[in-house]
């Protein structure tokens, strides 16, 4: 099972794993359903610098994607609010909706 199957293709699509801007290790402490239905999930995660950060993740389809991840990466938007961007080892998930 890849990444990508986690998330709505329909707003989220594979990205090039060799692309490395713009992306931050994070460490998820917590998440929660915002809205199941429009696939909204918010995470409180840790910086490199150990800042919390809350972000959501617009579009992800009835399940958490993340579920049982624990460290990955993320690019954010210009406001540091929303995921606009994940790598998991070797794979890039990339939003593709609108925020």
């Amino acid at each position: 099972m890849e990444l990508i199957d986690n998330f709505n293709a329909s707003l989220w699509q594979k990205g090039d794993a060799n692309v490395q801007e713009g992306f931050l290790a994070m460490r998820i402490a917590s998440r929660s359903a915002v809205d199941q239905k429009k696939g909204q999930y918010k995470y409180a995660v840790f910086d490199d610098n150990g800042d919390l950060k809350q972000v959501l993740l617009d579009g992800a389809g009835s399940a958490d994607p993340l579920k049982g991840i624990g460290n990955i990466e993320m690019r954010l938007s210009d406001d540091g609010k929303h995921v606009t961007a994940v790598r998991l080892e070797d794979e890039v998930v990339v939003f593709q909706g609108a925020q």
